[in-house]
């Protein structure tokens, strides 16, 4: 690894996005948030150990467009870890313009990347340790080559949503 990496934000990348559209009033997607064993283009590979240890920081992050934090399109409700990678699925507000616009539904947004704090392992070897996620974000350019829509699904109507918000005093 070069001698001018710096830890702190870096962009992770994500794939096969799943959207998935009924008569509702909100649109579900899913997919792969972060292949394991891949090299993304930012020169890293994130290691499958901090993934699996702090995928539940991924729980509750905005769902941005872009990484544009004025730009908030849904948020995560889970993750799971699988052989291949760190899989997620997120609500999106079926009233922001990309969704309402059809924009993800269509798959002219068609992939997603995950910014995260991370720490380089010691080394020559480009894997860096995930610490936490900070946000996930449909993208026009992913991360890792082969990033792609998979599945969207609109909520049925007068389905309730729960949402968790965790107080940042709690976690210290």
């Amino acid at each position: 690894m070069s001698d001018d990496f710096n830890p702190g934000k870096v962009g992770l990348v994500a794939e096969n996005l799943t959207v998935q559209q009924t008569e509702s009033d909100g649109t579900k997607v899913s997919g792969k948030a972060l292949p394991f064993g891949e090299v993304s283009r930012n020169g890293v590979q994130y290691s499958r150990e901090s993934v699996e240890a702090n995928k539940d920081s991924m729980v509750g992050c905005s769902i941005l467009f872009n990484h544009q934090e004025s730009e908030v399109v849904g948020h995560v409700t889970s993750v799971s870890v699988e052989d291949d990678g760190l899989y997620y699925e997120a609500d999106l507000n079926p009233n922001h313009r990309f969704v309402s616009d059809g924009y993800i539904e269509r798959g002219d947004i068609s992939n997603v990347s995950i910014q995260a704090i991370v720490e380089p392992r010691s080394g020559d070897t480009p894997v860096v340790d995930v610490q936490e996620f900070l946000e996930l974000s449909m993208v026009t350019v992913p991360g890792f080559d082969g990033a792609d829509v998979a599945q969207v699904e609109a909520v049925p109507e007068g389905v309730a949503k729960v949402e968790s918000f965790v107080d940042s005093s709690e976690t210290g």
